[in-house]
């Protein structure tokens, strides 16, 4: 069996994928929606206390000062979720290529199937950050359309002439620097979940949600320690730049991504006949 890359072939195999899963990945969209409502109009939060309870806000001036005390920063961790959507949708997938002697003998190489499945992974985790990023914007858009004119005005009237609304309320969307960052470590987990269903089999789940904890906690440190730091210097801000440089993390994580997808591609490739 050829061994090179054969792109008429690659094309069967991302056929084979889409055609095959094609109704999860197009209700991706659905699924982080429904976790964007969840997360606004969750029971005993403020959203829906203002629907279902309206009691609790007795006056105007409580409503708003609860909006700008809450915290809605959470919803980047949203971001997490195309992730555990993908291991859904290629479940199945993974358990024939493990099981499967029909797959063995077809002429589709297992380095197709390789690229092949990165490509259709990738694709949705791209999509769900896509649609992250738009439901993000729309929210804000929808909440300021709401209330933003309402805090403005109570805020003058409190004296602040010049107010200064906190970032983590609903006003304001979710940084593209920490929507970056958690893309990356998301990205990142994909090579180890392959690795967990082609190395560990009954356990692959437990054993990937372990080094899914374990990356996580390296690269959250990695990537954050990169984040500008200020300091007050004779009354002058200076921004500071901690941590590994930029490059050399970089090159660290193509180096990690590109061995483990060999490791993964070289361990389907002992199946092949």
């Amino acid at each position: 069996m050829s061994k090179q890359l054969h792109i008429k072939r690659l094309k069967i195999a991302m056929k084979e994928l889409f055609q095959s899963y094609k109704l999860l990945l197009y209700t991706m969209p659905l699924f982080i929606l429904f976790f964007f409502a969840l997360l606004y109009f969750v029971p005993g939060g403020i959203f829906y206390n203002r629907l279902f309870n309206p009691a609790a806000f007795p006056n105007q001036e409580i409503w708003i000062q609860t909006i700008l005390s809450t915290r809605f920063d959470e919803r980047i961790f949203i971001l997490l979720l195309p992730i555990a959507y993908t291991m859904i949708s290629t479940w199945r997938h993974f358990e024939v290529l493990n099981k499967s002697e029909r797959i063995n003998l077809t002429p589709i190489t297992y380095l197709e199937r390789t690229v092949a499945i990165t490509l259709f992974c990738v694709a949705g985790l791209l999509l769900g950050t896509l649609c992250f990023i738009l439901y993000d914007h729309i929210s804000v858009w929808w909440f300021k359309h709401l209330y933003y004119e309402q805090v403005l005005r109570y805020l003058e009237q409190q004296g602040d002439l010049y107010p200064s609304i906190g970032k983590s309320t609903v006003f304001f969307t979710i940084p593209i620097w920490n929507i970056g960052m958690i893309s990356i470590v998301v990205l990142s987990l994909m090579p180890l979940y392959f690795l967990s269903r082609v190395f560990f089999k009954k356990y692959s789940v437990f054993l990937f949600w372990v080094l899914m904890v374990g990356i996580w906690t390296m690269l959250f440190s990695t990537f954050y320690s990169l984040r500008p730091q200020a300091v007050n210097a004779n009354a002058f801000p200076i921004t500071l730049q901690q941590g590994i440089p930029v490059i050399i993390s970089t090159i660290l994580y193509i180096v990690y991504w590109c061995l483990a997808m060999a490791t993964f591609y070289h361990k389907l490739k002992e199946k092949e006949i």
